[in-house]
């Protein structure tokens, strides 16, 4: 699990990445980046995923994936948001899913909404 101090948690911050950080969704995840002085982290898992348990699982797992993962993110702001309840079953899958994600945040051009 990542550390408090790489985690967001205040409102605020929430507010800004998903206003100024770009988007990039790779199905079933949607990632929210913002570039920043250090890396921080936020996994959303709406209810319609399923029951606590299942979505705690999944917080874990991911949390997990970008733990190990933690230098293709540096220096940026991240909410990770899972649609579904569709995560690979296995754990070198998963990992495989957010490199994706890391290549598709660092691959898009300028931010459209600026």
């Amino acid at each position: 699990m990542l550390p408090k101090e790489k985690r967001l948690k205040r409102q605020r911050e929430f507010i800004q990445v998903y206003r100024k950080g770009k988007v990039c969704r790779i199905d079933p995840l949607t990632v929210h980046a913002l570039p920043a002085s250090d890396l921080k982290v936020a996994f959303v898992v709406p209810k319609s995923v399923g029951k606590a348990v299942v979505r705690n699982r999944l917080k874990r797992r991911l949390s997990e994936a970008v733990r190990l993962n933690q230098d293709l993110f540096q220096n940026h702001h991240l909410i990770f948001r899972i649609e579904k309840d569709a995560l690979p079953e296995k754990f070198s899958q998963l990992e495989e899913l957010i490199r994706k994600v890391a290549r598709g945040i660092y691959d898009q051009g300028p931010d459209p909404h600026n």
